[in-house]
């Protein structure tokens, strides 16, 4: 880790907020800068997800509309129910850039759409009960893309996806109750593919799924009441990877977990009301990480916190609604 570090990235809270900072990562100062109507926002906006494309773009998904910032303004795209050739729905739950650049983007009951930066279209997938190679479901709750360039879909009620390119089709993995390799459950909420040839699935109530991609097997990993080194919950909400390919779990009640391979335990960190060295509550809406190794995690009604995985220390960050240079909201959600 360097000793110094200049850092910006993104989150989202009512409204997106870039954090600034140059310091020693121990003494980070951070600045938050709200983005809003005088950029071209409109007002009120919710911002679901948030990625960024190999030009600089900066993409939004939010319940009305995708949004690209070019640094000083918002462009706009919304559902145009005349044009095929826009979106499927305004309403955005997940986006992903793939290796070739393109724009993935889960919506809310309407299915998957890609968009071609080349040429400003949107191609749409949408569920077709008649034909088992198309999407599961139309509820699209993550996205990724693995080493091989494959699109792993999560939906809210139709399992796990995999989009193959040269194919144009779709391969289902869903819950069977008599089968022990299959998924835990069809609400998927969280997918993330990680550089082992796993891809690991987030269930809403059921903990976690772990498909191994050149065997074909699948773990599970639940939430045991009389093992502190067990998954913290089965509610999971989002999965992530570090630059030590260490995964860090964010679950909906439960506070945030961090996965050791090597002894295949997880470590939690929690919200204790007693100790303002915890981190600020336990519903974990997102984690990212940092240039200097920081991990950023926002919860769904208590702000940010920003861990220091090397020590354990912890710094909260809630709202001052005095202060313009402070997160804008209580919720902050970036998968």
């Amino acid at each position: 880790m360097t000793s110094a570090a200049n850092l910006a990235f993104w989150l989202g809270l009512i409204a997106p907020v870039t954090i600034t900072a140059t310091a020693p990562p121990h003494a980070l100062p951070v600045h938050f800068r709200n983005l809003s109507s005088d950029e071209g926002l409109p007002p009120g906006i919710r911002v679901w997800d948030i990625c960024q494309d190999r030009t600089g773009f900066i993409w939004f998904g939010t319940h009305n509309g995708l949004y690209r910032f070019d640094g000083y303004r918002f462009t706009a795209y919304y559902h145009a129910p005349e044009d095929a050739n826009s979106l499927s729905s305004s309403a955005i739950w997940s986006l992903q850039i793939d290796r070739s650049d393109n724009l993935w983007i889960g919506t809310n009951g309407s299915g998957l759409n890609r968009f071609d930066t080349g040429s400003g279209r949107f191609h749409r997938y949408r569920h077709d009960p008649a034909d088992p190679a198309s999407l599961s479901h139309d509820a699209v709750w993550d996205l990724a893309e693995d080493d091989d360039g494959n699109i792993w879909i999560a939906t809210r009620g139709g399992g796990l996806n995999c989009y193959n390119s040269e194919t144009d089709s779709f391969t289902r993995y869903r819950h069977e109750p008599t089968n022990p390799n299959s998924i835990a459950a069809d609400s998927v909420v969280a997918v993330h593919a990680d550089r082992n040839h796993n891809v690991w699935i987030g269930t809403q109530n059921s903990g976690i799924s772990c498909l191994n991609r050149r065997t074909g097997s699948i773990r599970h990993f639940r939430h045991d009441p009389n093992d502190t080194l067990s998954l913290s919950s089965n509610s999971i909400f989002c999965i992530t990877e570090d630059a030590d390919r260490t995964l860090w779990i964010g679950t909906i009640d439960a506070g945030v977990c961090r996965y050791d391979h090597q002894t295949d335990r997880f470590e939690r960190f929690r919200y204790d009301a007693s100790d303002s060295r915890t981190i600020s509550g336990n519903g974990i809406y997102s984690i990212v990480f940092d240039n200097t190794g920081m991990v950023w995690i926002g919860t769904r009604t208590s702000g940010l916190n920003r861990l220091n995985p090397e020590d354990g220390t912890i710094t909260r960050f809630l709202p001052d609604y005095s202060a313009p240079a402070s997160i804008s909201d209580v919720t902050v959600k970036r998968r």
